[in-house]
């Protein structure tokens, strides 16, 4: 049961980690738009 739960709270982490990357990578093409104009 432990083994599922921490494999649950990972899955969970990585989720938020990837949506992380992809709002920074998100700002960032967004900054470097704002600069080239």
């Amino acid at each position: 049961m432990e083994q599922i739960w921490k494999h649950f709270k990972y899955g969970q982490l990585s989720m938020k980690l990837t949506v992380k990357l992809k709002h920074t990578s998100l700002l960032q093409s967004l900054i470097s738009l704002n600069t080239l104009v």
